[in-house]
């Protein structure tokens, strides 16, 4: 089970997504603005590096949306998470040539 205070997506925590505070569309500023921090420290990884942090991406991802309960949670909040962790995945994925 994944802890509220995990860091999710940047600094972004498993609390804000699935808490009622922020609300999704000041989440959604938010993702915005970790994503370009993210992208732009792609540069700074090599090869197994960016491989660790996509697994790691994608179980985050399992976590978010295998919760217990998360049919009950703010399903708007999560397709926010899915929409941002997928494309920096995505991102990742190019930077590997994969």
């Amino acid at each position: 089970m994944i802890d509220l205070k995990e860091r999710v997506f940047g600094g972004i925590t498993a609390q804000q997504v699935f808490g009622s505070e922020p609300p999704p569309g000041e989440l959604e500023g938010l993702f915005e603005a970790e994503l370009r921090g993210l992208l732009a420290g792609l540069d700074s990884l090599d090869g197994p590096g960016l491989a660790g942090l996509k697994e790691r991406q994608k179980g985050l991802d399992g976590e978010i949306n295998g919760r217990p309960g998360a049919m009950a949670l703010s399903q708007e909040k999560i397709r926010l998470y899915l929409r941002f962790s997928r494309e920096y995945i995505s991102r990742i994925e190019e930077k590997l040539g994969t």
